[in-house]
């Protein structure tokens, strides 16, 4: 049943037509408990606001002491952030492709088609192309 046919005086006595005297009390019981537990939870969103808005007033009123803004706190949190460097693999393999040009490869993901054609044609292992250090 939605709320709008709760409201409504007629909706609800045809609802409740062949209800009896006893199971209307349970109900009123039953209202009752949601109508409590309803004053509760509006009563813990009141007081968790409240918090939350003299939390964010108090840090406003430190902020003004220190002579600081929020723009000022979110700069210092941009230069907190270290920009995430990327790991450079040096390369493992050297070779020369089938066109003379030079190529190197990481050994890491796939192996490239040049170097995979190189091999079947020179009939070399990729340990032969290994750069030795």
């Amino acid at each position: 049943m939605e709320l709008k046919n709760l409201k409504n005086l007629r909706q609800l006595k045809a609802a409740l037509k062949d209800a009896s005297a006893q199971d209307i009390d349970e109900i009123i019981q039953k209202l009752k408990q949601v109508k409590e537990d309803i004053i509760l939870a509006e009563k813990q969103r009141i007081e968790s606001e409240k918090v939350r808005t003299d939390s964010i007033n108090s840090m406003l009123g430190k902020l003004d002491e220190l002579n600081l803004t929020v723009d000022d706190l979110l700069a210092a949190r941009e230069l907190k952030k270290e920009p995430k460097q990327k790991r450079v693999v040096p390369p493992k393999y050297r070779y020369t492709d089938l066109n003379g040009q030079e190529h190197t490869w990481t050994g890491q993901g796939k192996l490239p088609t040049a170097l995979k054609e190189l091999m079947e044609l020179e009939e070399h292992d990729k340990e032969f192309y290994r750069i030795k250090e």
